[in-house]
């Protein structure tokens, strides 16, 4: 209840509080949302659905966006310690690496993990190209051509 609650207040409500000043401006910010894969409407999943109602508003705001959708955001550039997300994430990417090897390419690269490095320059680089006004970036579109 206390993690609901705090979904709620901060990837919903703060989310929903910037895109309402942003859209205030006038200027038609582009608003660049961090996100995550599998979000769905009527997620059951608290942070999904917290996120999901986030994408919403935004999508309803009138400004331009981008939603960034990445797998596990991993890597030893990433300051928090989440032991059991790393540890789900390197047995994800063992899995995908083996699917790739069996015409799976597809699949691993839109659900491999990404470093919190490799992530912010796909960041930047979605948010600034016109190619992902209203639209949704994955994983694979967040690593590059070369990633």
């Amino acid at each position: 209840m206390a993690a609901q609650q705090a979904y709620a207040r901060v990837d919903f409500g703060l989310t929903k509080w910037l895109i309402e000043a942003a859209a205030v401006t006038g200027g038609g910010p582009r608003f660049v949302y961090l996100s995550s894969l599998g979000v769905e409407p009527g997620s059951s999943n608290a942070y999904l659905a917290a996120r999901a109602r986030a994408e919403a508003v935004l999508r309803d705001s009138g400004l331009p966006w981008t939603i960034a959708r990445p797998s596990f955001i991993t890597g030893s550039d990433r300051d928090e310690s989440r032991p059991l997300e790393r540890a789900g994430a390197a047995v994800g990417d063992a899995a995908l690496a083996l699917a790739g090897v069996f015409g799976g390419k597809r699949l691993r690269d839109r659900y491999r993990s990404t470093d919190a490095s490799t992530l912010a320059r796909g960041l930047v680089r979605v948010g600034l190209d016109p190619a992902f006004v209203d639209r949704v970036a994955y994983a694979e579109d967040l690593r590059g051509p070369s990633g």
